[in-house]
């Protein structure tokens, strides 16, 4: 998301919620929809908070403590497209987002659904051109062994 991207987001709007299935169609151009990170923030337990997609179009919840000891303590783990949340509520961090970090598409649409997108400040050091391709900025689950 570029800082125009992130402005109109943060601009009021009232909108009817809707129902809390999620399909990539609804927020992608792509029907499949691309893997990549949709949301990233953290929690008031200084969690980490990823919401990233799938290569299939399933949204994931990845939430996480970063340690210093060993690399990732799960916390959280969900797939949002299934029955793993009662509401879209849920898979906004309840402390702040990253808006370098977020899918510009995927906010918007959680916008128009009447969803509350708590950002931090736009900090232009976090936006980094050599990282401009990458599609995730946060750890995604390791798979069961």
């Amino acid at each position: 998301m570029d800082r125009n991207q992130f402005e109109a987001l943060c601009a009021p709007t009232q909108t009817e919620r809707r129902g809390i299935r999620l399909d990539a169609s609804a927020y992608s151009s792509d029907v499949q929809g691309s893997p990549r990170t949709l949301l990233y923030g953290f929690t008031c337990d200084r969690a980490t908070h990823h919401v990233f997609q799938d290569e299939f179009g399933h949204v994931h919840l990845y939430v996480y403590r970063n340690n210093y000891q060993a690399p990732e303590t799960p916390l959280r783990q969900v797939d949002v497209s299934g029955e793993g949340v009662g509401s879209l509520e849920e898979i906004v961090p309840d402390k702040r987002l990253y808006p370098q970090h977020c899918d510009y598409d995927f906010c918007r649409y959680l916008k128009k659904q009447g969803i509350h997108l708590s950002f931090t400040t736009w900090e232009e050091q976090r936006t980094d051109p050599e990282r401009q391709g990458d599609t995730f900025h946060g750890r995604v689950p390791r798979p069961a062994a």
